[in-house]
């Protein structure tokens, strides 16, 4: 969980007087929206997962993209760059259960969430 906090001190040196201009709380990883990138852009596969998880980005341009998975509680278990569009991750000791990928580019631009089942 990330929380943004900015104050403006206008005029300078009078703090007491400052507003709140920006307050926000940013939750990505628990609340990732299971947004599918545009049709046929990135393969996630297997799922449920038992050994290895493949993940095709075919035809998506070049570019260096960032592959997390996550547990439920929202903590990284897991992540790789690469600037290959295929890329497979071997399954760890991680349990059984649900967990939470995120796919993005250089520019944090996310592009693919989703779940897979360990199984």
């Amino acid at each position: 969980m990330q929380m943004i906090f900015e104050a403006a001190d206008n005029p300078a040196g009078h703090l007491v007087e400052a507003g709140i201009d920006v307050f926000q709380v940013l939750d990505d990883i628990v609340g990732i929206k299971n947004q599918a990138a545009p049709a046929m852009q990135v393969s996630v596969y297997p799922n449920p997962v038992v050994s290895e998880l493949q993940i095709n980005l075919n035809e998506l341009p070049a570019d260096n993209y960032h592959f997390q998975l996550f547990d439920m509680y929202g903590r990284m278990l897991f992540e790789q760059k690469t600037t290959n569009i295929e890329l497979t991750v071997k399954r760890q000791s991680w349990p059984t259960g649900m967990y939470y990928y995120s796919i993005s580019n250089d520019k944090t631009k996310t592009l693919a969430t989703g779940k897979v089942f360990l199984k």
